[in-house]
């Protein structure tokens, strides 16, 4: 009986990456809720300033949405995985990329703040 892994060994590097950029959204995110103020403008893009800001408490909405892409996209990868390896690393590139736009956009707000 083989093993059974849910990402294949010639994707493994890609879908450690994107965990790692997983990680660091999670982190940068709670140690940033210790050290903000009681509201942020997460939403920064709505023209009135006042729907702009939420509870801080939101912060944790880049971390969930991080983790649910990557839960997902290694699943797919896993059950995709009689693919051309090309076509997965593809896949899993593009999760790590998805994944630094997020830990782009948690910088940004963390710099819109001080």
């Amino acid at each position: 009986m083989g093993q059974w892994t849910l990402v294949p060994l010639e994707v493994k590097k890609e879908a450690l990456s994107a965990l790692y950029f997983t990680a660091a959204v999670t982190i940068v995110s709670v140690t940033y809720f210790f050290i903000a103020q009681p509201e942020l403008p997460i939403f920064y893009t709505l023209p009135l300033p006042n729907q702009a800001l939420v509870s801080k408490s939101w912060i944790f909405l880049f971390p969930a949405i991080s983790f649910l892409i990557t839960l997902i996209q290694l699943i797919m990868i896993g059950v995709f995985k009689d693919l051309a390896p090309l076509i997965l690393k593809l896949f899993a590139w593009m999760t790590s990329f998805m994944q630094v736009l997020l830990l782009m956009v948690i910088i940004r707000i963390i710099l819109i703040t001080f």
